[in-house]
């Protein structure tokens, strides 16, 4: 019975782990957007440089 309940324990801790990868970088793209959508000239101008991003607010390749 324990044992049941330590795997269980295992594999829940090893779905959350991408989940919560997934939602950390789903956050982070949703704050990048409203900046790039409300911010000021300034911040939008910062966020692109800090992210390396091209004026079309593109990924460099």
């Amino acid at each position: 019975m324990i044992e049941m309940l330590v795997i269980a324990m295992v594999g829940a801790i090893l779905l959350a782990v991408p989940v919560m990868l997934v939602i950390y970088r789903a956050v982070g793209n949703l704050i990048d957007w409203v900046i790039l959508t409300f911010g000021n000239p300034e911040a939008v101008e910062r966020l692109k440089r800090e992210r390396g991003w091209s004026d079309g607010g593109r990924p460099k390749t």
